[in-house]
């Protein structure tokens, strides 16, 4: 039976080819998990309070209503990247409502994708 063939590490800057897996021994431990708020170190109940306010308040997506568009608004964004600052993370006029498909352009537009 053949082998699958070897690829580069998946963390960016890695040179170490790997078979079978994404990421090389070293940086197998670095991979992210948990929920987004959980990964900024927030509880997950005081985002969820935050999050259905915020929804509840904007029932459209933010970004279709530009386009003179109705489309309901299911998830909560942060205009500008929190970095890990609590307070911005939680400050009110930096969240959005947006549709899932909005969100997600707008990820890969900012993060250059969802893998970085």
């Amino acid at each position: 039976m053949a082998q699958s063939s070897q690829r580069p590490c998946g963390k960016p800057g890695c040179a170490k080819l790997v078979r079978g897996k994404r990421f090389c021994a070293a940086h197998t431990r670095e991979t992210r998990s948990g929920s987004y708020a959980q990964r900024a170190g927030v509880p997950r109940a005081d985002w969820e309070a935050v999050r259905r306010s915020v929804l509840a308040a904007n029932p459209f997506c933010a970004a279709c209503l530009q386009r003179g568009e109705h489309t309901a608004s299911c998830v909560v964004d942060h205009i500008r990247p929190h970095k890990g600052d609590l307070a911005l993370f939680f400050d009110s006029a930096n969240l959005e409502a947006l549709c899932k498909r909005f969100h997600d352009r707008k990820t890969v537009n900012d993060d250059g994708g969802f893998g970085r």
